[in-house]
C-alpha cells in the first residue's frame, strides 16, 4: 500500500517518518481537538463549519496558534494535503489540532500545533446503507454534558467502549445515554427519530456533539418542509419511532431497521440523501 503523506504544520512527510514525540500531548493526555471532514469531487466539504466548530473548540482549550488563524489557511493547508495524497474523488480528511510542548497535566505551553491526513473513499457522493442496522442501547457509560462535549476531542473512551460493547453482542450501532438517562448520540454519530411526521433529535444542551452533518440535515429537512424538534429524548420513544436515523460528516446518514421487536423504515432518510448529494 503507497504511504500516505502527513501534514504536519505546513510539512508534508510519508506517514512512517512522521517522528511524532512521545511527548505529544494528544497522545499522552488527549489533549487536542479534531475534525472529520468529507470529500467530494476532490472537494473538502463544509469547510465553514469545520472551522467554526474547531475554532471554538481550540478557544475553549485556550489553544494559541503560532500562526495566522483564518478559514483561508484552514482550507489551502488541507486542500494542499488532499491533492498530495492523490484524494481526486471521494476521500476523508482529519485536521488535528493539540497542544505543543511539555508538561504534565499543566501544561508549559499553550502554543498549537497540527496534523493533517486525507485518505481515498470508494464513494464520491454519499450512500444510505442498503440494509438497515440493528441497534440497541449502550448503559455501560453515560455521557457528561458539559462546556467540551459540542467539541470532537481526543478523549473518546465511551464511544471506543460503546463500539466494542456493539461489535461483542453482534450490533450494528448502539445509543449512548447521557447523565440524565436521556438519548444522546450514537458513537460516532448524531441520532434523529421521526415521530409522526416530526423530526425529533437530541438538542446540543444534552451534552451530544454539534455535528456538522446534523446541523445540515436540520437546515435541509426545514426547507422541505419537515418540522424539526431539538430536545430531551427519552429511550421509550424509540417504540413510537417510525425511522431512526445516525448523521456524520463522512457517512451522511445511515438508516435503523431494528430495536429490539420494532422495525423502522428509510422513506425520510432516503428523501434527505438525495437532497444531501444535491448541496454538495
Amino acid at each position: 500500500m503507497k504511504s500516505s503523506l502527513i501534514n504536519i504544520n505546513g510539512q508534508l512527510l510519508p506517514e512512517e517518518k512522521t517522528g511524532l514525540s512521545i511527548q505529544n500531548r494528544a497522545f499522552k493526555f488527549g489533549d487536542s481537538v479534531f475534525e472529520s471532514i468529507r470529500v467530494s469531487k476532490g472537494r473538502a466539504l463544509f469547510l465553514e463549519d469545520h472551522f467554526s466548530r474547531i475554532s471554538k473548540g481550540m478557544k475553549e482549550l485556550k489553544f494559541v496558534p503560532s500562526f495566522q488563524w483564518d478559514i483561508s489557511g484552514f482550507r489551502k493547508e488541507i486542500l494542499k494535503t488532499i491533492e498530495s495524497n492523490s484524494v481526486k474523488n471521494g476521500g476523508r480528511v482529519r485536521y488535528t489540532a493539540f497542544r505543543k510542548g511539555e508538561g504534565y497535566y499543566t501544561p508549559k505551553s499553550r502554543e498549537m500545533a497540527f496534523t493533517i491526513e486525507a485518505y481515498q473513499l470508494e464513494q464520491d457522493q454519499y450512500e444510505l446503507n442498503s440494509v438497515g442496522q440493528k441497534i440497541t442501547i449502550f448503559r455501560d457509560f453515560k455521557l457528561q454534558n458539559n462546556r467540551l462535549s459540542p467539541y470532537k476531542t481526543n478523549n473518546c473512551l465511551p464511544y471506543i467502549m460503546a463500539g466494542m460493547y456493539a461489535q461483542e453482542e453482534g450490533f450494528d450501532e448502539v445509543l449512548l445515554l447521557n447523565d440524565a438517562g436521556n438519548i444522546c448520540e450514537a458513537t460516532s454519530s448524531n441520532v434523529f427519530l421521526l415521530i409522526n411526521g416530526i423530526l425529533y433529535t437530541p438538542s446540543i444542551s444534552e451534552g451530544c456533539t454539534a455535528g456538522v452533518m446534523r446541523k445540515k440535515i436540520i437546515q435541509l429537512a426545514r426547507k422541505m418542509n419537515i418540522a424539526v424538534l431539538e430536545s430531551s429524548l427519552s429511550p421509550s420513544l424509540l417504540e413510537d419511532a417510525d425511522e431512526v436515523f445516525f448523521t456524520n460528516a463522512i457517512v451522511g446518514l445511515k438508516w435503523a431497521a431494528a430495536w429490539e421487536k420494532k422495525r423502522y423504515f428509510h422513506k425520510i432518510s432516503a428523501r434527505l440523501t438525495g437532497a444531501l448529494n444535491e448541496i454538495i
